[in-house]
């Protein structure tokens, strides 16, 4: 569990200032534009993960870590979703994805 914990915290520590990067010069480029998009998601998603790791290693209550690992996962999916989406109507509008 402390590799996963170790794993994932750093990815959040390391990809910030990587996202940071790309929302900054992301009007120069379609594919820093994408990057962004992805690192961004990454980022959530890795996130989520380390807080669900850290209420399991704090609580040793099982439904406390369920209920904290299934809200993560109802959160990364809707903004899954919600970039899908907007991708989607950016695209039928003929606008810069």
């Amino acid at each position: 569990m402390w590799i996963g914990l170790i794993t994932c915290g750093v990815f959040v520590v390391v990809v910030y200032p990587i996202l940071m990067f790309f929302e900054r010069y992301k009007s120069l480029n379609t594919i820093l534009i994408t990057q962004s998009k992805l690192y961004r998601a990454k980022t959530f998603v890795d996130a989520s993960v380390v807080l669900a790791l850290f209420v399991v290693l704090v609580s040793q209550d099982k439904n406390v870590s369920f209920y904290f690992d299934f809200v993560g996962t109802i959160c990364v999916s809707l903004y899954l979703v919600y970039t899908g989406i907007t991708t989607l109507i950016k695209e039928l509008k003929g606008e810069k994805i």
